[in-house]
């Protein structure tokens, strides 16, 4: 996945799209940029790159994306903001860290939680009666390291 970051030279005035990662002398060059220069993010298609996020950084965080499995893009700005930025998650986050459900509901989520990863011993008299959804949603709740989205819920 590429990083699309808009770059401005604050004292020439000087902007462009740039997609990372990239060469960062191209960069400096395009913008105009001379030793000293401050270069500053004006935009970006992610959610989470502050406007003082050095050209290295941005770099790091682009290079870690391009191993970023595609079908969990949808998790990436939750992933983002708990590491506290792109710099936190270029530096700590492991996939493998996680587990990664894909469910959007409640119910299913409990119902996974408690035949796939048996979080939970019920009788099996009392299946029938055991209300997944509920069980589920508390499972969210009590989590500290858990997150949703459409697709999947998310936890370490």
């Amino acid at each position: 996945m590429k990083v699309k970051v808009a770059l401005q030279n604050l004292r020439t005035g000087d902007w462009s799209w740039f997609e990372f990662p990239t060469n960062l002398e191209m960069v400096k060059q395009k913008l105009n940029a001379r030793s000293g220069d401050e270069l500053i993010v004006v935009d970006s298609e992610l959610i989470g790159i502050p406007e003082y996020t050095s050209l290295r950084e941005i770099q790091q965080f682009a290079e870690k994306m391009e191993e970023f499995p595609r079908q969990y893009l949808e998790c990436l700005e939750q992933w983002v903001s708990f590491y506290g930025g792109i710099q936190g998650f270029s530096r700590e986050f492991e996939l493998d860290d996680w587990t990664i459900v894909e469910t959007s509901s409640d119910e299913d989520f409990g119902s996974i939680m408690f035949y796939d990863f048996q979080a939970i011993k019920i009788p099996t008299e009392l299946e029938n009666y055991f209300d997944f959804e509920a069980y589920g949603r508390d499972c969210c709740l009590n989590s500290n390291n858990f997150f949703a989205t459409d697709n999947y819920y998310v936890f370490q």
